[in-house]
């Protein structure tokens, strides 16, 4: 297929996804930047912009929903037996006949469409100005804290300095009167500060902050108390410094929501080589539910980080988006050698 023919598959793919997912989006984003104004979620005292992740997902999810199901409803070639499609094989050289230049159209548009939401709504929903690094580093291997066991250390990459640290372990069943875990937190054997609060449920949810330092090493320590503490992966969390712009923010937020909308899309176009339209839209939006709603990938973490304010460009994001990734492209190779067959 030539560059010209190719860029113009792309751009009609587009200007298609565009013509018939902008209005939906607008209406979605709008609905839910009202609701969010009229009926904030009760938090408490404080201030929790992570509540208001529904609003800024349904918005998101409509855009690549409207955009996927536009771009496979448009190009012919998705589907077995649709008009059209002989002749587009004929014209656009290669064994899936301008289907991977389809799929680039559809994230196109979504991009266009996603982009405003993750940077413009979210700040409208609470999200800070700035965001940054939320490292978890990983427990030792006995994670217990009980007045048997007082201390446990964790390891941190020297790659950042450090300002802040977030605990939420879980509680166990107290081994005498209830009383609170009081606990102290040290970095590279210095006294960083103690825990504000005690800790006397699972969930609960009690931070630190410190001049910002670098630090190789995070120690906890058990001061008093009778309830005994579990951390598992997750349950300390210690904050980076550094401030990093939420508009970077949104824009990975906006590629991340690329992942599952391609994984679909090329799944949809394997299908398409032995189904019809109606199946291969099925697929689709099943796939596309559950990479975004569904909460299987990186898409339903990233919206609720960049409420919070934490940087989304971690290991576990790029890894699921990696995945998705793989396999979109391992789908667009079996679709061709199927066609190629057929």
């Amino acid at each position: 297929m030539t560059p010209p023919a190719a860029r113009g598959i792309v751009l009609m793919t587009s200007r298609r996804c565009l013509q018939l997912a902008t209005l939906p989006t607008l209406a979605a984003a709008a609905a839910c930047w009202l609701v969010a104004v009229w009926s904030p979620p009760a938090t408490g005292p404080t201030a929790a912009p992570g509540a208001a992740s529904p609003w800024l997902a349904l918005p998101t999810c409509t855009a690549v929903f409207a955009c996927t199901i536009a771009g496979v409803l448009f190009w012919p070639t998705f589907a077995r037996g649709r008009e059209g499609s002989d002749w587009v094989v004929r014209l656009a050289r290669g064994g899936l006949g301008g289907v991977p230049q389809a799929i680039l159209g559809i994230l196109l548009a979504q991009l266009l469409l996603t982009l405003p939401l993750a940077c413009g709504l979210a700040r409208a929903l609470g999200a800070p100005a700035v965001a940054h690094l939320h490292h978890a580093p990983p427990p030792p291997a006995a994670p217990l804290l009980a007045a048997a066991r007082r201390s446990l250390e964790f390891a941190l990459p020297a790659t950042d300095e450090w300002c802040a640290v977030h605990v939420q372990p879980l509680a166990g069943l107290p081994t005498a009167d209830l009383v609170g875990a009081a606990l102290a937190i040290h970095g590279d054997g210095e006294l960083l500060g103690n825990l504000p609060a005690r800790i006397v449920q699972t969930g609960q949810r009690v931070e630190l902050s410190f001049p910002r330092r670098p630090l190789r090493e995070v120690r906890v320590e058990y001061v008093d108390g009778s309830v005994p503490l579990a951390f598992p992966p997750g349950a300390l969390v210690v904050v980076g410094a550094t401030d990093r712009s939420t508009l970077w923010n949104g824009l990975l937020l906006a590629l991340v929501a690329l992942a599952p909308a391609f994984a679909a899309c090329a799944l949809a176009a394997l299908a398409g080589t032995a189904a019809g339209t109606p199946t291969v839209v099925t697929v689709l939006a099943s796939l596309v539910f559950v990479g975004t709603i569904g909460g299987v990938g990186a898409f339903d973490g990233a919206v609720t980080a960049l409420l919070r304010g934490e940087w989304i460009a971690s290991a576990a994001v790029r890894n699921a988006s990696l995945t998705c990734g793989a396999i979109g492209a391992s789908a667009l190779l079996a679709a061709s050698l199927a066609r190629r067959r057929t």
